[in-house]
């Protein structure tokens, strides 16, 4: 889930807890909770807004791209080596399920995904 916030953060180019939670599915504190363990971790900071400080920023540190950068390409190098190991029967069956499951979320996903 942490992963999920610091995405958050990232894909944002910064942004508030509320917007973290409800981009997540979970509650401020839950959200806040995990801004604090990235925020020790050195992967975030804390802003106060300038005109209003009930208002907090959240940003991306140098080592959090870094983990982020990392974390993509781990998961890439994982998903190249899971199809390698697939045969053809199985990549084919695989793109057809994507498919069917796209088709499905399109139809029925109306209003839900922003």
């Amino acid at each position: 889930m942490l992963l999920g916030v610091l995405s958050t953060i990232h894909d944002k180019g910064g942004c508030i807890v509320r917007e973290v939670a409800d981009e997540n599915l979970i509650s401020i504190p839950a959200a806040s909770r995990m801004i604090t363990d990235l925020v020790k971790k050195g992967f975030v900071i804390r802003k106060s807004d300038a005109t209003d400080r009930r208002i907090v920023h959240l940003e991306i540190t140098d080592a959090g791209e870094i983990a982020i950068q990392v974390i993509h390409h781990e998961a890439g190098l994982l998903l190249e080596k899971m199809l390698k190991s697939m045969n053809q029967d199985e990549l084919d069956a695989l793109e057809k399920g994507l498919l069917a499951f796209i088709r499905a979320m399109q139809e029925n996903a109306t209003g839900m995904i922003p």
